[in-house]
């Protein structure tokens, strides 16, 4: 009981008043009590299995409601890559000023999953399941690039491919969603010096050591303007994204915004 008293930040005598009251109010005994030692009843057991019950519905009920309110208030955004989230979270939210715009860059899989299951409103992906493929739209193309100085030995390359780069020191951006995940996974012998946006920039600009861009994000746009892109000739570095909409009515107006885009471009 003291243990208990103190787990509960009250008193002991308070906690021994409380589960007398309650003693009165179930008309059951819950403990064996004795000069030295304490014991719980049957019904004590009986009590316990329902207030655990009871807290997990409760629990469960906060997370239901907190979850509809969220699906109320907010639209879930996750992309398997930076760019195409840039072009598409303003037009989200021009088409639903009344929702906050939440937006994750993950993998491939979580992209995925997360849209099948509903978690999220809109996925940006590089592949569609079969399930989801009368929802998806293309959104774009991206083709990756590596950024060199002039004297690199890829400079005076038409193309390369990530094999061709394994074992040197590449400077990294962090959350570049699958990107990173097939930069990792076909330079294991790299080293991948990951930073932050502000000082992967300085020290892009300052260092000699390679960096990724694609054709959407060139070297330039980042203030080096002294360096070569190269394009990578891996299958996998020139991926079709599509963007997949949850079947929510409330979607439908950026569906059509979506459509007059692509049309547009």
């Amino acid at each position: 009981m003291r243990a208990t008293a103190e787990d509960l930040h009250i008193s002991q005598p308070a906690l021994s008043r409380s589960m007398q009251r309650l003693e009165r109010e179930l008309g059951a005994s819950l403990f064996e009590r004795s000069p030295n030692r304490l014991e719980a009843t049957e019904a004590a057991r009986m009590a316990a299995g329902h207030a655990r019950a009871i807290l997990d519905r409760t629990e469960a009920l906060h997370r239901e409601a907190m979850a509809l309110e969220r699906r109320r208030t907010t639209i879930d955004v996750l992309s398997c890559a930076p760019e195409p989230l840039w072009r598409l979270q303003p037009l989200v939210e021009q088409e639903l000023p009344e929702r906050r715009v939440a937006s994750r860059i993950v993998g491939l899989d979580e992209v995925d999953a997360a849209v099948a299951s509903g978690k999220a409103q809109i996925g940006i992906t590089t592949r569609v399941p079969c399930a989801l493929r009368d929802r998806a739209m293309p959104w774009g193309t991206e083709h990756l690039r590596v950024s060199v100085p002039p004297a690199h030995p890829a400079a005076g390359r038409s193309q390369v491919s990530l094999h061709d780069l394994d074992g040197q020191t590449i400077l990294l951006l962090p959350r570049l969603g699958f990107w990173g995940d097939l930069v990792r996974s076909r330079m294991p012998r790299s080293r991948l010096i990951v930073h932050d946006d502000a000082t992967w920039t300085e020290i892009a600009r300052s260092s000699t050591l390679p960096v990724f861009t694609t054709d959407l994000v060139r070297s330039e746009d980042w203030g080096m303007t002294d360096r070569v892109d190269v394009p990578i000739s891996d299958p996998e570095a020139h991926p079709v994204y599509w963007c997949i909409l949850a079947d929510d009515p409330a979607l439908r107006g950026l569906a059509e915004a979506l459509r007059v885009r692509r049309a547009g471009s």
